[in-house]
C-alpha cells in the first residue's frame, strides 16, 4: 500500500473539517432559536447562509470522493489528539490531529462559510 497523494489528503481533511464546522453551525443554530436575544434574525439567517454553503460544498466534497474513491474513517480519541484514516483504493494514510489544531481548522472553515457569499444551486 502506498501513501495518498496530496490532492486525496486536502480533499480528506477538507471533509473532516467541512463536516465537523457544520455540525457546530448545526449546534449554534439550535441554540439560537431557543436562546432569549432579542434581535437574533440577523445571526439566524447568517448562520442559516453559512450552513446552506457548507452543505453544497459537502455534497461536493463527497461526490469528488466517491469518484477518487476516498473514504475517511474515524480512529481514535485520546485526551488532546484524534486520529482518522484515510482510504483511497488500496492506498491509505493517517493523520492525527491535536484538539487545538483541529479546533483551529473548524474555526477556520466555519469563518468562510459564515463570511462566504451564498452561492446558486
Amino acid at each position: 500500500m502506498g501513501d495518498l497523494t496530496f490532492n486525496e489528503k486536502k480533499i480528506a481533511e477538507r471533509f473532516i473539517f467541512l463536516d465537523n464546522a457544520i455540525d457546530v453551525l448545526e449546534a449554534e443554530l439550535r441554540g439560537l432559536g431557543e436562546g432569549s436575544l432579542k434581535i437574533k434574525e440577523s445571526y439566524i439567517n447568517k448562520v442559516t447562509k453559512g450552513l446552506y454553503v457548507g452543505q453544497l460544498e459537502r455534497r461536493e466534497l463527497k461526490q469528488e470522493m466517491q469518484r477518487l474513491k476516498i473514504k475517511v474513517e474515524y480512529d481514535q480519541t485520546t485526551d488532546n489528539e484524534f486520529t482518522f484514516v484515510f482510504l483511497a483504493g488500496k492506498r491509505s494514510g493517517g493523520e492525527s490531529y491535536y484538539r487545538k489544531r483541529l479546533v483551529y481548522e473548524i474555526r477556520k472553515v466555519m469563518n468562510e462559510l459564515l463570511d462566504s457569499p451564498e452561492k446558486e444551486d
